[in-house]
């Protein structure tokens, strides 16, 4: 379930046909309004249909069941894209319009992808649709464009040049569509790696951007560009910082960005002046360890920032307290306060009940089950901590905009996704769906088992689980493989019923094998001190841990024969295999 809020902040609209059958091809888009526990269609099939088919003048069989996304304009008009042109739809007054007109055969405003990724589990490069719908941010092979609706383009910037690009993905319009916040990413002087393309005849290569360590690193700079007058205010992001863009102020008079140093020691939230460029400190972090894998701070969830709706503060987590904590800061500066202080680490912000005054948030509440994630709330004012959900498992929230309501969907390693609609006090509104389990397939049962161990230094705990054949015989003996990523980016061992099958883990049960994972020393989910035992050691500790504990598994299960041990892994996995075969 992913919910399309409305403009008033609490209802929205979601696609029912998932919780009733994989074969339904087609949505259901149902409108749920929290406050009277409706539950009701969104759109007037044949209304819609009809109004489809008078703007294109020919009968359209298409119906809302083909949208696969919308955004909200008003209350009570969508826009989407549909035949390669964006619509704006009134569901009340049942008429549809085309936003711009053809220029050239093609809809100006509809965003294509301009550029792909590298690697390719990133995001290809999209253009991006002004919040007034009057211009698209395109891009060329260097350089940022600018389209309008009647279809001309423009150069927003024209010093780019390989392996020297103006981005597209990290740029953002400000709220007003006056300003775009820019990022150029230099990698000339960085390492290079070729990359062959298996899917030509030729098996030609191309050279790509690959930062080595021992090498001149990623240099981050950017503008603000003044879209109408085509004044750039440049930004100096510091030699050596890695740079993720955070959000604009709703009024459009500052941009905030993050900036993490490369040795990964020290983070700063900026705060810039669109007319100037002018970057304004107002956190500033050290560390003597490192506070976020690189990869993670640029590509994944980034840094845990929320801005909260007033635009003077924002919530922040570090674990510079011992765990992951929240902390509110005032985007004027000055020292941050500290808003929990808990033995287990905060996962991630949801947002702000402002009814309330209650922050909802996701931490590893419980102790029996470390790394089970729930959802919690504590009053902004300060004070103890409320736990809000119940069942057992990893629990991810979405709050509304206006903070009164969350969704919220949890599930474990044996029990299918279940998807609630919640107040902000917890209580539930409507179970909006629960999961199938997946009977015909052998391939997901039986769920793994969950276990623990004493690490390699016989005193610290770490969790792992145990998958078996679905033909398990307890009176055999099974030959073993360690299926390991272990690196300090994130956890292996699956916690949700979505990521039980790691790096074919289940299929190598089916050819006989009982396959182990383990989360040793040094990933995240736990305290710093268990993530900090790798900084400056990596490759030291994790095979000792998950022989120790493989060892530990296998005093208690008879099946598992330590004779014949094999290990594999992807990525970071990978290198861990050839160390283990090595070391």
């Amino acid at each position: 379930v992913a919910p399309v809020w409305l403009p008033d902040g609490d209802r929205f609209v979601y696609d029912a046909a998932r919780r009733k059958t994989r074969e339904r091809k087609g949505r259901e888009w149902r409108l749920v309004d929290p406050a009277t526990g409706e539950d009701a269609p969104f759109i007037d099939e044949r209304a819609f249909q009809a109004a489809l088919s008078t703007l294109f003048a020919a009968p359209v069989e298409e119906s809302a069941e083909s949208l696969r996304r919308f955004s909200f304009v008003s209350e009570n008009e969508i826009e989407f894209l549909f035949r390669k042109r964006r619509i704006r739809y009134n569901r009340v007054e049942k008429n549809a319009a085309f936003v711009a007109e053809l220029q050239n055969g093609e809809d100006p405003l509809v965003e294509r992808v301009v550029r792909k990724s590298f690697p390719a589990v990133w995001a290809d490069e999209k253009e991006q649709v002004s919040p007034d719908r009057r211009y698209v941010l395109s891009a060329d092979a260097h350089d940022l464009l600018l389209r309008g609706a009647d279809g001309e383009t423009r150069a927003l910037t024209t010093s780019g040049e390989a392996y020297a690009e103006w981005q597209l993905n990290p740029s953002q319009w400000s709220p007003d569509s006056r300003y775009v916040a820019a990022m150029h990413v230099d990698a000339r002087e960085a390492g290079r790696v070729p990359v062959v393309d298996w899917f030509d005849m030729g098996a030609p290569a191309h050279y790509q951007s690959f930062p080595m360590a021992g090498r001149p690193s990623l240099r981050f700079s950017g503008a603000i560009i003044d879209v109408e007058t085509g004044a750039v205010a440049p930004i100096d992001y510091g030699a050596d910082f890695y740079v993720r863009p955070l959000t604009w102020l709703d009024d459009g008079s500052a941009f905030l960005a993050a900036r993490l140093s490369r040795d990964t020691k020290v983070i700063e939230v900026l705060s810039i002046a669109p007319e100037t460029g002018e970057a304004r400190v107002v956190l500033s972090e050290r560390t003597d360890t490192y506070h976020m894998f690189p990869p993670n701070f640029l590509f994944r969830n980034g840094p845990d920032f929320y801005l909260f709706p007033d635009n003077e503060q924002f919530a922040w987590i570090t674990d510079k307290s011992g765990y992951r904590q929240l902390y509110v800061h005032r985007l004027s500066g000055g020292e941050g306060r500290q808003l929990t202080d808990a033995p287990y680490p905060v996962e991630r912000i949801g947002g702000l009940d402002e009814e309330s005054g209650r922050l909802l948030y996701t931490a590893h509440a419980d102790p029996e089950r470390p790394y089970d994630i729930h959802v919690m709330g504590v009053p902004l004012s300060g004070g103890a901590p409320v736990r809000l959900s119940e069942a057992p498992g990893q629990h991810s929230i979405e709050v509304a905009p206006g903070g009164g309501v969350y969704v919220d969907k949890y599930s474990t390693t044996a029990v299918p996704p279940v998807v609630e609609l919640r107040t902000a006090g917890g209580d539930l509104v409507e179970t909006l769906s629960v999961g199938e389990r997946l009977a015909a397939a052998k391939l997901l049962a039986p769920p793994p088992e969950h276990f623990s161990a004493l690490a390699a230094d016989g005193e610290t705990e770490i969790h792992g689980v145990i998958f078996k054949p679905s033909d398990f015989d307890p009176s055999r003996q099974y030959p073993i493989v360690d299926s390991i990523y272990g690196g300090p980016a994130v956890n292996h061992v699956p916690q949700t019923y979505d990521a039980r099958v790691p790096f074919f883990g289940r299929s190598l049960t089916e050819l006989g094998y009982v396959v182990v994972v383990v989360d040793a020393r040094g990933t995240p989910g736990r305290s710093k001190a268990f993530k900090d035992v790798v900084y400056g050691r990596l490759g030291q500790f994790e095979i000792a841990d998950h022989e120790a504990a493989i060892r530990a598994a296998a005093e208690t299960r008879p099946y598992m024969d330590t004779s014949r041990v094999g290990i594999l892994g992807h990525s970071y996995g990978g290198y861990f295999a050839a160390r283990a075969l090595l070391q």
